[in-house]
């Protein structure tokens, strides 16, 4: 089953497995906006990350004595959420835990994704509740591939991405073992990244963010452009597949970070962990606006 959505700006269309963006597209134009998971390449297109976000130090935590392994960004992605509600214009999906989550995540809990369409901006919305009656601990992000070039005429290397509000940035270098290196963050001053493959030889570009922020990408051959805004999330990772290589490139807000190099891997001490008391939510939107 794939889900749709509608207006006089944007045609979507969402899957119940991960709760996933499948497509995201300009009714006037008719054109596609988000990555159409080529499996020989990746063969996702806009996943949830959660309970984790990137890669856990051994895919091992600690949590009161006990041992648990988790995968990179974690499990929400692969779960099959339920339709509760949906409109025309809006579509809210959700997931709680089972006892199989539970073998390696060990808490109870309820994830709602729900997007809206307003005018030509799709509205992301994620909430988890804590069902239980103990504190519990995640991360989340999500890790949308958007088509570049968005102008099927133009090549990867004609798009660019900005940071707004341009500012001063830290930059979140990863290692080999795909860690943290959040004791020797790069200062950068360029809010510009001009997109080229080998630029992510490295993996992701990872910069810290704060308050109100805008991620821009665009060509200047092309009016033609996305943006995603955000507030509340720690870090934007930009990412495209290398040495395979794809047109497309991911922006991922993430209120999380994977495991640093010094990691102890205590759960309760992960940094840019979320906490959540006992029957209390955390929410999080992001929004994609195409022009």
């Amino acid at each position: 089953m794939i889900i749709q959505l509608a207006n006089a700006w944007c045609n979507v269309r969402i899957s119940p497995h991960g709760a996933e963006l499948k497509s995201l597209q300009s009714v006037a134009a008719k054109q596609e906006y988000i990555w159409q998971a080529d499996p020989a390449i990746w063969e996702r297109s806009a996943p949830f990350l959660f309970p984790n976000v990137g890669r856990l130090k051994e895919n091992t935590y600690f949590y009161q004595n006990k041992k648990y392994h988790l995968g990179q960004h974690g499990f929400l992605r692969d779960q099959d959420f339920q339709l509760v509600e949906h409109t025309e214009n809006q579509a809210v999906l959700q997931f709680e835990s089972t006892e199989e989550t539970q073998k390696n995540y060990p808490f109870t809990f309820r994830t709602t994704v729900t997007y809206t369409l307003r005018d030509n901006t799709l509205v992301v919305a994620f909430t988890v509740k804590n069902l239980g009656d103990k504190k519990m601990y995640f991360s989340y992000g999500n890790h949308a591939g958007f088509c570049a070039p968005i102008n099927p005429d133009l090549t990867f290397e004609d798009y660019a991405i900005e940071l707004l509000p341009h500012q001063r940035r830290k930059r979140i270098r990863l290692t080999k073992e795909k860690q943290s290196d959040l004791e020797h963050p790069l200062l950068e001053e360029s809010n510009r990244i001009a997109l080229t493959h080998e630029k992510f030889k490295k993996d992701a570009l990872i910069y810290q963010t704060e308050g109100e922020t805008q991620i821009r990408l665009y060509s200047d051959k092309d009016p033609r452009q996305l943006i995603v805004s955000y507030e509340g999330f720690s870090y934007v990772g930009i990412w495209s597949p290398y040495p395979t290589t794809g047109d497309f490139v991911c922006i991922q807000p993430w209120c999380g970070i994977a495991d640093p190099i010094a990691a102890t891997q205590q759960w309760t001490q992960k940094p840019a962990s979320q906490e959540l008391a006992a029957n209390q939510e955390f929410t999080r939107e992001f929004r994609l606006t195409i022009d």
